[in-house]
C-alpha cells in the first residue's frame, strides 16, 4: 500500500520522475490554488482563448456505433464538469505505492466498446473507408516508391487517428475546390495551392487553420522536383505574410471566474455529495480532477477505475491514479509522468464549519464518493463512464466529458443567479489553474511538471492569464500548513 506523504496530507501531491524511479514530491505552497469569493466577483472577460477541445473535425463513427456519450444526460445536450487546480508537490519525497500496477490489467467486460485510442476514438470502429479515403493520395504515392503495403501502413500510422481524420477533412475540400476548376490536386501547381489558400484567408480563416489545411494537402500532394509544397519558398513566404496581416490575438484575461465556480460547488445543488444526482456528482468529480490535475482532458479521459490503476490509502487520506494500459500522451516524452496522486485536502476532524464547508472541494472525497456510486453498474474500466441513457455505465468519450466540464462551469454559474459566459471550454481549466498556481509563487519547473510541459515557454506564451485583479481571495487547495482566512458572507 502507499504510504502517507511525509508532510501534512492535507496537501495534494504529485508524482515526478527521476532516475531512480517516480517519486511523489510535496511543497508547502501548492502550485495551483483554487479560490473562493470573499463576496466582490472579479470581472469576467468574454472571448475565446483557443480552439474548441472538441471540434467539428472529428473522427466519423458508422451509425451502428456504440456513443458513449449516451442519450438523455443531459437535456440541453451539454455535459457537466468539474473544475480543481493542478496538484503541486512538496519539496520532500514520499515513496509511491508499489503495488499500484502490480496486478495486470483486466480487459473491460463485454458490454464495454473496444478500448479508446489516446483521441477518445475506438479503432475498430473507424470505417476503412473513411481510412482509405483519408490517406488514399499519400499511399498511392508511396506505394508507387516502391514501398512495401506493411511498410506504408507502418508509416502512415504515424499520425494519430484524429490527425487523420482532420487532414481528411481538409484534404476533401481542396478536392473539391480543385474539381470546379478542373484542377488535379495531387498534381496541381504551386500557384493553385497559393489561391486556395488565399481564398481561405479572405474569408477570415485563422492562420492556424490555414496551417492545418497546408499540412493535409502537403501529406497527398506530390512534387517531385520542389520536395513537400509545404517547405516551398513562395508557400513559406505566404504563411509568414498570413501571421503578419492576421497576427494572433491571445486573449490574457479569465473568460470565466474561478473563485465564483468554485464557491458554488461548496453548496446545493452540489452538496451534500451523499445525495446529489449522478447527473451532478458526475460533473462536480471531473472539473475536480481536471484543476487538480492542470491535465488534459484527454489525459484525463485515460484515466481508469480498474484496481491496478487506481489506488485509495490511508483511510482515503490519499488517492493514485494512473491512466489505462497503451494510453499514448499528446507529448511521447512526458510518458513517463502520467501517475497522479492527490492527498485529501482539508480533511476532518474539522476545526469549524468552514474547514468543513472547504473539504467539499477535496477531489479525493468526489473520486471516492464517484467510483461509490458508480461500482454497482459500471460496464467499464475506464474512469467517467456514461450516467444515463442505453450507454450508461459504458465508458464516456472525450468530447463528453469536454461537455461536462463546460456544463459544471454553467451549472455553477446559474445555482447563484448569475448568466454563464456565452464562450466556455473545456481546455480553459488548464490555463486557469496553472495561472492561479504561478500568481501563489509556484515555480514554472512545478508547473511543467504538474502539466506535463516540457518547456516553460508553453506556459508562459499560451497559458499563462493574468488573474492578479481577481478579488483577495481564499486559497481552497493551497498549502496545508496555512491557516484558513477567507470569510463567506
Amino acid at each position: 500500500m502507499a504510504t502517507t506523504p511525509s508532510s501534512s496530507t492535507n496537501d495534494l501531491a504529485e508524482i515526478r520522475t527521476s532516475a531512480s524511479g517516480p517519486l511523489c514530491l510535496q511543497r508547502h505552497n501548492s502550485l495551483s490554488p483554487l479560490v473562493l469569493d470573499t463576496g466582490q466577483r472579479g470581472t469576467v472577460r468574454r472571448g475565446c482563448t483557443g480552439q474548441s477541445v472538441a471540434g467539428h473535425d472529428i473522427v466519423r463513427v458508422p451509425p451502428n456505433s456504440t456513443d458513449p456519450s449516451g442519450a438523455g444526460q443531459s437535456k440541453s445536450g451539454r455535459g457537466s464538469v468539474i473544475v480543481s487546480s493542478p496538484s503541486l508537490g512538496d519539496s520532500g519525497m514520499v515513496r509511491q505505492p508499489d503495488n499500484v500496477i502490480a496486478r495486470p490489467p483486466v480487459g473491460d467486460s463485454g458490454l464495454q466498446r473496444p478500448s479508446l485510442t489516446s483521441e477518445g476514438v475506438d479503432p475498430a470502429s473507424v470505417p476503412s473507408t473513411m481510412e482509405t479515403a483519408c490517406l488514399a493520395p499519400e499511399r498511392q504515392y508511396l506505394l508507387n516508391a516502391g514501398l512495401s503495403d506493411a511498410v506504408v501502413s507502418t508509416i502512415q500510422s504515424s499520425r494519430a487517428m484524429s490527425t487523420r481524420s482532420l487532414y481528411s477533412s481538409k484534404w476533401s475540400v481542396f478536392e473539391r475546390w480543385c474539381a470546379e476548376r478542373g484542377e488535379p490536386p495531387t498534381h496541381c501547381e504551386v500557384r493553385v495551392i497559393l489561391e486556395f489558400l488565399q481564398g481561405l484567408f479572405d474569408k477570415g480563416l485563422s492562420p492556424s487553420t490555414l496551417k492545418v489545411y497546408l499540412a493535409a494537402i502537403s501529406a497527398c500532394h506530390v512534387s517531385p522536383d520542389t520536395g513537400s509544397v509545404g517547405q516551398h519558398t513562395l508557400v513559406s513566404r505566404f504563411m509568414k505574410g498570413v501571421r503578419r496581416l492576421r497576427p494572433v490575438i491571445r486573449l490574457r484575461a479569465p473568460t470565466w471566474d474561478l473563485t465564483l465556480v468554485l464557491k458554488a460547488m461548496t453548496g446545493p445543488p452540489f452538496e451534500p455529495i451523499q445525495s446529489i444526482p449522478i447527473r451532478l456528482l458526475s460533473i462536480k468529480t471531473a472539473l475536480l480532477l481536471a484543476l487538480a490535475s492542470a491535465k488534459r482532458v484527454g489525459e484525463v479521459h485515460a484515466m481508469s477505475s480498474h484496481p491496478s490503476c487506481i489506488n485509495f490509502a490511508d483511510n482515503d487520506m490519499m488517492v493514485t491514479l494512473l491512466p489505462r494500459p497503451g494510453f499514448i500522451p499528446k507529448v511521447l516524452s512526458t510518458a513517463a509522468r502520467q501517475r497522479l496522486v492527490l492527498t485529501a485536502f482539508s480533511p476532518p476532524p474539522f476545526e469549524s464549519d468552514e474547514a468543513e464547508r472547504i473539504h467539499s472541494l477535496c477531489p479525493v472525497r468526489a473520486l471516492r464518493a464517484y467510483i461509490s456510486h458508480t461500482q454497482s453498474w459500471r460496464n467499464s474500466d475506464q474512469l467517467f463512464v456514461c450516467y444515463g441513457g442505453k450507454q450508461k455505465g459504458c465508458a464516456l468519450s472525450k468530447e463528453r466529458l469536454s461537455h461536462w466540464i463546460i456544463e459544471a462551469i454553467r451549472t455553477a454559474y446559474e445555482s447563484v443567479g448569475e448568466t454563464p459566459p456565452p464562450i466556455l471550454k473545456a481546455h480553459s481549466t488548464r490555463a486557469i489553474a496553472t495561472s492561479w498556481a504561478f500568481t501563489s509563487g509556484m515555480s514554472l519547473e512545478q508547473i511543467c511538471e504538474s502539466a506535463n510541459w516540457n518547456s516553460p515557454n508553453t506556459f508562459v506564451r499560451f497559458y499563462n492569464l493574468d488573474v492578479s485583479r481577481a478579488p483577495l481571495a481564499h486559497n481552497v487547495l493551497g498549502a496545508a500548513d496555512q491557516s484558513w482566512t477567507a470569510k463567506f458572507p
